[in-house]
C-alpha cells in the first residue's frame, strides 16, 4: 500500500499542477495564442512518442528478465531517447516550416527542446524507479519536475511575456533542468549508467515497434489540434486544445493505478497472456468507475471553466460537455492495449493503432474545413472507439490461441 500511496501522491500533485498550468496559460494567453501553443505542443507530443523509441518499455522488459543488468538497461534507455530527442527537434523544425508556416520557428524549436527532454527524461526515470520499487524516489522526482515547469510558466503572472517566443524559452529551460534532475536521481540509486553500443542498436528495433504504435495513437489523439491551427482556426484550436487539456488531466489519476501495476504487468506478461489478462481484470472495475466519475466531474465544472475565462474562449463549455465521454473510452483502451504491450505483441498493437491513426487524420482533413472543432471531435470519437474494439478482439484472439496451444501440449502422448 505504501507504493500506491506514494504514486497516488505524485499523480495527484502532478494532476493539480498540470491543471494549474492550464489555468495560468489560459488566463495569460488569449484563445488565439493558446491555439498556437496547443497546436505546436500537439505536434511535439507526437514527436515525443518517436523520441521515446519505446525505451522505457524495453527497459522494463529487460529488468524483468535480466534484473542484474540494471545499469546497462538504463544506459541504453538514456542514450536512445536523448539521441532521438535531438532528431525530434530537427523534425519539429522541418514540420513547422511545412505544416505551420505562420508560427514563429524559434517558438517551435524551443518548445521542442523543452518538451521532448521533459517527456523522455520523466518517462525513463519513473519506469526505472518503479521497476526497483523506489516509488518514494519516483514520486519525489516527478513532483519536483512538474514544479520546475510550473515555476517557469507561473513566472508569466509576474513577468508577462512580450511575445509567444518568451513562452518557448521558459519551457525549454524548465525541460532541460527537469531532464538533468531525472538522470541525477537514477544515478544516485543505481550508479553511473553503462552503455554498450551493439546491444543498444539491437534493441532499438524492439523499441521502435512500440514507438510506432505510441506515435500513431498520439496522432489520433492530438493531431486534430495541429490541423485546426493549420486550417487558420486559431481561436477554435485554442478552445478545443484547452478542453482537451482538461480531459487529459481528468484521466491522470487512472494512469496512476496503471503505473503502479506496470512492472507487475510486464512480469506476468513474460509468463503468458492469460496471466497478464488476469491482472488486467482486477483493474477493470476501479478504472471503469473512475472513468464514469471523470465524466461527471467534467460535466460539473464546464460552466465554471467558461466563467473563469475571457470572451475569446466563448463556447469552451460546450466543447467540454461533448468531450466528457472521452475519459472512460481512453482509459479502457489503454488498459486493454497494455495486455498486448506486456506480452510482446507490439507489432500487432502497432498495426491496429496505425490504421486507427490514419483513419483519424483522413476524417479530420475531411471534416475540419466544414465543421471545425466539431468535425475534429467526431473523428476522435469514431477512431478511439474503433481502436478499443480492435484491441479487445486482438486480445481475445491471442488468448484463444494460447489456450489452444496449451491444450495441444497437454494432449501430447508422454514418451
Amino acid at each position: 500500500m505504501g507504493n500506491v500511496r506514494w504514486t497516488l501522491l505524485s499523480r495527484v500533485t502532478m494532476a493539480a499542477s498540470s491543471l494549474l498550468l492550464v489555468v495560468i496559460l489560459s488566463v495569460s494567453l488569449e484563445a488565439e495564442d493558446f491555439g498556437v501553443y496547443s497546436g505546436v505542443v500537439a505536434l511535439i507530443a507526437i514527436l515525443g512518442a518517436i523520441a521515446r523509441l519505446g525505451a522505457a518499455e524495453v527497459m522494463l522488459e529487460d529488468l524483468a528478465r535480466r534484473p542484474d543488468e540494471q545499469q546497462e538497461a538504463f544506459g541504453r534507455a538514456i542514450a536512445t531517447t536523448t539521441a532521438a530527442s535531438v532528431v525530434g527537434v530537427v523534425i519539429a523544425t522541418l514540420f513547422g516550416l511545412v505544416i505551420l508556416p505562420a508560427v514563429p520557428l524559434f517558438f517551435i524549436v524551443t518548445m521542442a527542446v523543452g518538451e521532448l527532454l521533459f517527456v523522455v527524461g520523466n518517462d525513463v526515470t519513473q519506469r526505472f524507479l518503479h521497476a526497483h520499487d523506489r516509488f518514494r524516489g519516483a514520486s519525489i522526482a516527478a513532483i519536483a519536475s512538474i514544479l520546475i515547469r510550473l515555476i517557469a510558466v507561473g513566472s508569466l503572472l509576474v513577468i508577462p511575456m512580450q511575445s509567444i517566443e518568451d513562452l518557448g524559452i521558459r519551457f525549454m529551460v524548465s525541460g532541460l533542468v527537469a531532464w538533468m534532475l531525472g538522470i541525477a536521481v537514477v544515478v544516485s540509486v543505481s550508479g553511473r549508467p553503462q552503455l554498450s553500443l551493439p546491444s543498444t542498436f539491437a534493441e532499438v528495433r524492439r523499441g521502435a515497434v512500440i514507438s510506432v504504435g505510441a506515435t500513431s495513437h498520439l496522432i489520433a489523439a492530438r493531431m486534430d489540434q495541429t490541423l485546426l491551427l493549420r486550417a487558420g482556426l486559431d481561436q477554435q484550436a485554442g478552445i478545443y486544445g484547452l478542453a482537451a487539456r482538461v480531459v487529459f488531466n481528468a484521466m491522470m489519476p487512472a494512469q496512476t493505478l496503471r503505473a503502479v501495476f506496470h512492472p507487475d504487468h510486464f512480469r506476468e506478461g513474460a509468463k503468458s497472456i492469460d496471466r497478464a489478462s488476469d491482472l488486467t481484470r482486477k483493474l477493470v472495475k476501479p478504472l471503469a468507475a473512475y472513468g464514469a466519475f471523470a465524466t461527471a466531474v467534467i460535466l460539473a465544472i464546464a460552466p465554471f471553466v467558461q466563467r473563469l475565462l475571457d470572451e475569446s474562449y466563448e463556447g469552451v463549455m460546450w466543447v467540454l460537455i461533448l468531450m466528457s465521454l472521452m475519459p472512460p473510452i481512453r482509459i479502457m483502451q489503454s488498459l486493454v492495449g497494455d495486455i498486448l504491450t506486456v506480452t510482446g505483441f507490439h507489432e500487432t498493437k502497432s498495426r491496429a493503432t496505425i490504421i486507427s491513426a490514419s483513419s483519424n487524420v483522413a476524417m479530420n482533413l475531411a471534416f475540419i474545413p466544414f465543421w471545425g472543432w466539431r468535425g475534429a471531435l467526431a473523428a476522435t470519437y469514431v477512431s478511439e472507439t474503433c481502436l478499443l474494439i480492435a484491441f479487445t478482439l486482438l486480445v481475445r484472439a491471442r488468448l484463444r490461441g494460447e489456450r489452444e496451444d496449451l491444450g495441444e501440449k497437454q494432449n501430447e502422448p508422454v514418451a
